[in-house]
């Protein structure tokens, strides 16, 4: 083990200290929003939607409970992200030389995808409450399309810099 690889972790940008802060801030809240509505909340409610944000499955509302528990798993995994550089598929080979910025990069990419997926679950949680309240049951598929594009930049990103960093 390298000493980049002794220390990782230790020195993190300011994206890597604020995106855990900001996933915790909005899984606290959507916590929060759907312990405090939970009572005037129908016992069916939509639990699925397809590609238009309409609704296509319906199930109980103690489903609104699991993505809390998602959200929640995936803020875990940033613990043991860093750990896991050596399972990832890059799309360089790694080496010597480039195997510290390669971790760095990957280890960056993953706590925005994790940032970006709690962001996601927790837009479909506080809509899929929002349409319970309302009696509605679709939501909005421009807000999904704009969340899904912003992983798929993300991703363009992580391979682009990790090409010129190879």
């Amino acid at each position: 083990m390298n000493d980049y690889e002794k220390n990782f972790g230790e020195e993190k940008s300011t994206m890597q200290r604020l995106l855990p802060i900001l996933s915790f801030l909005i899984i606290v809240g959507i916590t929060i929003y759907t312990a405090m509505v939970w009572q005037g909340l129908p016992d069916q409610i939509a639990t699925h939607f397809n590609v238009a944000g309409e609704a296509d499955r319906y199930g109980s509302k103690w489903t609104l409970w699991l993505l809390v528990g998602l959200m929640f798993l995936m803020y875990a995994l940033r613990f043991i992200n860093p750990k896991m550089n050596k399972l990832y598929s890059y799309p360089v080979k790694i080496t010597e030389d480039n195997k510290g910025r390669q971790f760095e990069l990957v280890s960056s990419y993953m706590q925005v995808v994790i940032f970006e997926s709690i962001v996601l679950i927790a837009f479909i949680q506080w809509s899929t409450i929002n349409n319970a309240i309302d009696g509605l049951d679709h939501l909005n598929p421009i807000v999904m399309i704009v969340l899904v594009a912003a992983m798929l930049v993300s991703t363009v990103i992580y391979v682009t810099k990790s090409i010129q960093a190879r």
